[in-house]
């Protein structure tokens, strides 16, 4: 590798690991924000909190790496440019791509690692973060733990726990059930405490007040007792967990049918709408590094700055990813629109080369035609010299 090229990839690589480790802990907080009552209402240990939130990164990875390189390889060139760099280094013959040719290589590097992201680390990721999440709101043992708090079961039952100390012990239980539509249950009890079993939780109280009351006949009956047991079965075992397309691998993205999800039509899209999303979102990579290509290296320097310049290149950058985010959801929709969705991250990369080959080809034309104008003015200048080197003789010889 040339010093130039190790120069200017320096340079991209200190700037893109300093801000893409700054957005990774900025969006990383954020999110981990939203997670922090996890541990203040179901008991979620910090062990288990930290986990959840670095299986979020894979997501933000794949989703910052394109950006975080458009935003240093604009920042970098726009640098050079302005430090006269750049016009040092065309000046000893460098065209546009030997300039560009170290933070290609940098940007095919990450294509490549974003495929990794898309295809495998993503999915895994996901997979285990939703059934991390989903053990979390189920599990029983992590209800119990909201102290002050009515829990809701599929049963019927309604649980209120006052408090709950670290050895079992409970204090202050209160549960309602309504057995029948004309027949509500409520019982009171002081402590209790609760046993963690295969089949569910069972909590036993001692020195219940047990109040049943009867709509119709208006019937009231109190029963007291030492001891009594409430059954609270497992969620876990009552229900599966649905799947999200981002959980699912290419194979099964591809061979899913609309019979395996309920001829669910708009979910069998979002299946396939996320197959071919694996495959284009690493190539932004490649797609924004051209529109920078486009923005700094095109046109003329100017010495009063370069804002014009890094306006319309953002503001590209902008559009196309505005309209990948809308033809995304339009794919929801009709999957049609993936035809817009791939030409998207493409159109840039062909308008770009397209660009270059059409200025290419009008500095030959225009070479080619001053080459011509120059033959073929020295072609006519030949005659003329000649002309004008035979007239002091035929001067000379008729003034004789």
């Amino acid at each position: 590798m040339k010093i130039i090229d190790r120069y200017t990839l320096k340079q991209v690589i200190i700037g893109f690991i300093l801000v893409l480790a700054s957005m990774t802990s900025l969006v990383w907080l954020t999110q981990s924000l939203r997670m922090i009552d996890m541990i203040v209402t179901r008991g979620v240990s910090p062990k288990v909190f930290f986990e959840l939130t670095l299986l979020i990164l894979p997501n933000f990875l794949q989703v910052l790496s394109p950006l975080t390189l458009f935003a240093v390889a604009l920042f970098t060139l726009i640098r050079m440019e302005s430090d006269k760099e750049l016009m040092v280094m065309q000046a000893v013959g460098m065209s546009q791509r030997d300039i560009m040719r170290p933070i290609f290589k940098m940007a095919i590097v990450l294509t490549g690692i974003g495929y990794l992201l898309s295809f495998f680390l993503v999915p895994l990721s996901n997979k285990e973060m939703r059934e991390m999440k989903w053990e979390i709101r189920n599990n029983i043992g992590h209800l119990l733990l909201q102290e002050g708090q009515f829990n809701t079961f599929k049963n019927g039952l309604t649980l209120y726990v006052k408090e709950r100390l670290p050895d079992g012990q409970v204090k202050g239980v209160i549960a309602y059930k309504q057995k029948e539509p004309n027949k509500w249950s409520i019982m009171a009890a002081p402590n209790g405490e609760v046993f963690q079993e295969k089949d569910g939780i069972r909590v036993v109280v001692y020195d219940s007040v047990k109040q049943e009351y009867e709509p119709e006949s208006k019937k009231y009956s109190v029963l007291k007792s030492k001891k009594n047991v409430i059954m609270l079965p497992n969620k876990n075992s009552a229900e599966a967990r649905s799947t999200d397309p981002r959980e699912l691998s290419l194979w099964e993205l591809l061979v899913k049918t609309p019979a395996e999800v309920d001829n669910n039509m708009p979910k069998w899209r979002k299946h396939k709408v996320e197959f071919v999303k694996r495959f284009v979102q690493p190539l932004y990579n490649l797609t924004y590094l051209y529109l920078v290509m486009f923005g700094v290296l095109s046109g003329f320097y100017n010495r009063r700055g370069q804002v014009g310049k890094i306006n319309l290149t953002v503001i590209l950058a902008l559009f196309v990813q505005s309209l990948a985010l809308a033809f995304e959801n339009m794919s929801n929709k009709c999957l049609w629109c993936l035809i817009l969705y791939v030409l998207n991250v493409f159109s840039p990369i062909f308008l770009v080369r397209r660009i270059s080959l059409i200025k290419r080809l009008k500095w030959i034309k225009a070479g080619g035609l001053c080459l011509c104008l120059m033959l073929f003015s020295c072609a006519s200048a030949k005659p003329q010299e000649q002309a004008a080197a035979a007239e002091p003789d035929s001067g000379a010889f008729s003034s004789r």
